[in-house]
């Protein structure tokens, strides 16, 4: 299985060619100071540099992982909207991945992840299990009670601090390296329990065509948890 990966959740541009549970290329592409979307504006021309170096013709493509969030509104939709685009022309199932599905990859379950938001807010998500999860936006003063006691907390650095003023105890959240490769092997697990149990009810050639439907295009949205800041610029009258 051939699988293209990509985020842009954050100001960095990560992507990654996977082949089967396998890394065949990643890179990450730095945002260039003071340009909050350097990554989304480089994100074709990555996808289209990675392909040429390993030699795979689009229409090899099996897979597509993209980064549904949280982080960046911006971000999110350029790719979500990249992805469900390459996925409809080559005809190709679309997986998305939360960031709260690639932490939870590097930690034991249960775990609660928080992320800064920003503006005072934080992201939250609580994986208790590989099938139970729960995504939310709250605040600091107000989260202590909405947790469940058994799960590990794992939170940004830039929360360490304030958390500890309420009485929490957190982890630091653990390095993702590259979220796109991470995507990848998340996208790769799920698209082939898939297929093995379709593979009982479908013959070879209609099997494709069942997993792109499993995993439409249209079915994957950005985890938008807060609604998009806006700067008004100037003086309404």
């Amino acid at each position: 299985m051939r699988i293209i990966s990509f985020d842009t959740s954050a100001n960095d541009l990560h992507v990654a060619l996977g082949k089967d549970d396998s890394i065949e290329s990643d890179v990450v592409v730095s945002a260039k100071p003071g340009s909050r979307q350097y990554a989304a504006s480089e994100l074709i021309p990555t996808i289209d540099r990675l392909l040429g170096d390993c030699h795979w013709p689009k229409d090899s493509i099996d897979t597509i992982a993209v980064g549904t969030g949280p982080g960046s509104f911006t971000g999110i939709r350029v790719a979500v909207v990249t992805a469900r685009t390459l996925a409809q022309a080559l005809e190709t199932a679309l997986v998305g991945v939360s960031l709260f599905d690639c932490y939870a990859t590097q930690t034991e379950l249960p775990s609660i992840y928080l992320l800064d938001a920003g503006r005072g807010h934080i992201y939250v998500g609580t994986k208790l299990s590989l099938d139970s999860v729960e995504y939310f936006s709250t605040t600091v003063s107000e989260l202590k009670g909405q947790l469940p006691q058994t799960a590990s907390l794992y939170a940004d650095k830039t929360l360490l601090d304030e958390l500890k003023i309420y009485g929490m105890e957190a982890r630091l959240l653990p390095p993702l390296n590259n979220i796109a490769s991470i995507q990848s092997e998340i996208a790769f697990h799920r698209v082939s329990l898939k297929e093995s149990q379709l593979r009982q009810n479908s013959t070879v050639s209609n099997l494709r065509k069942t997993l792109r439907n499993e995993f439409h295009y249209e079915l994957v949205r950005p985890l938008y948890l807060r609604q998009a800041s806006i700067t008004l610029k100037g003086t309404v009258k």
